[in-house]
């Protein structure tokens, strides 16, 4: 096997000396564009193409900082332009989008749909092109470098974790081997290998949590419409018909949610409220209402509580706020929840009366 390794400069090492493609049909807006990139001392070389076709073929040998694309082409008009643009260069170059729209929304959802900035040409007097294309710049290479330490920590945790779950998965089987064949009447013997069969268990639950969690943190919410009591039945599913008679769906609500995302949340909550209580078994009490556009929904448990000490640190992850002898915790039930919701927008508030629920 032959490996060769090459090194290239990051194109974005310099920004004192640069090159940009830009993609601009009127000869009068592309003056005045490069016009505004000479306003100060870093030293831009403007290479011109005037249509997407023309852009696509230049840029293996221009090899551009970024590209800067009017919205306004003759064979394509608006966002289309850009999603047009995004699609020919494959990410791999910023893309600094040029718009005549007064009106700053249409740079917004540019910015949105994969621009890394947007610059209005009504403002180039106004506004320090230059500075703007190397902030955009910058700010695309830092998320490169990000998007490409996630993937390998991505790749390091799938390893890892095939390797982790296999020896608490042998230890439940061999313990299972074992209690076959021991004396059924050796009660003592019995006791110790399902204790061990439990113990398997949980390290194979307490090492999946972290892995479920960096997984959770990679996923985009895709929204479709469901209910409250339709993600409410399949978390009941879950759980044994003595766990589930203990969960109350008070009031039902539409949502807009990825379903499966919010069907997790839902089962943690509602999971830790039938786990942890001391005497009485916990009821979990859930609720949705519609308010003015907005969707509450309240999940209510009767188990042991928390204060207001060990509440502040609940929803971070790995933190454990019971006791390991008493309950078997993983610590990142709620620091799951509270993932999930941030990639929804959804914003999560915790209350507890210690020894109320």
């Amino acid at each position: 096997m032959n490996v060769s390794l090459a090194t290239r400069p990051s194109i974005a090492h310099d920004l004192s000396r640069s090159t940009l493609l830009s993609v601009e049909d009127n000869p009068d807006h592309q003056f005045l564009l490069e016009s505004a990139l000479e306003s100060d001392d870093r030293q831009w070389t403007v290479h011109h193409v005037v249509n997407l076709e023309d852009m696509a073929s230049s840029v293996d040998n221009v090899q551009p900082n970024a590209i800067l694309l009017d919205l306004g082409l003759g064979e394509s008009r608006g966002l289309a332009t850009l999603d047009r643009a995004l699609e020919l260069l494959g990410g791999g170059v910023p893309i600094v989008v040029l718009t005549a729209d007064r009106d700053q929304s249409i740079g917004l959802s540019a910015v949105r749909n994969g621009a890394a900035d947007f610059i209005n040409k009504y403002e180039y007097d106004r506004t320090d092109v230059s500075l703007r294309v190397a902030f955009a710049v910058e700010r695309f290479e830092a998320r490169k470098k990000i998007e490409q330490t996630n993937n390998i920590l991505q790749t390091l945790v799938a390893s890892i974790g095939h390797d982790l779950r296999a020896p608490p998965r042998q230890i439940q089987f061999l313990a299972e081997t074992l209690e076959e064949v021991i004396d059924e009447k050796n009660d003592e013997a019995t006791e110790a290998v399902r204790n061990i069969q439990s113990r398997a268990q949980h390290l194979s639950k307490t090492l999946q949590s972290p892995l479920d969690y960096v997984r959770q943190a990679a996923i985009t919410p895709v929204r479709e419409k469901t209910d409250l009591s339709t993600l409410f039945a399949r978390v009941l599913e879950d759980h044994s018909p003595e766990d589930a008679s203990r969960v109350t769906l008070t009031a039902n609500c539409p949502l807009m949610v990825d379903p499966h995302l919010t069907y997790l949340m839902l089962g943690n909550l509602i999971g830790n409220g039938l786990k942890y209580w001391r005497g009485t078994p916990s009821n979990v009490f859930v609720n949705g209402t519609v308010t003015s556009g907005a969707v509450d929904i309240l999940v209510r448990d009767t188990g042991i509580g928390m204060s207001p000490d060990v509440m502040a640190r609940a929803i971070l992850p790995a933190m454990r706020c019971v006791s390991g002898k008493e309950f078997q915790v993983t610590g990142f039930g709620l620091a799951i929840v509270k993932l999930l919701a941030e990639s929804h927008g959804v914003q999560l508030t915790l209350s507890s009366e210690d020894g109320v629920g």
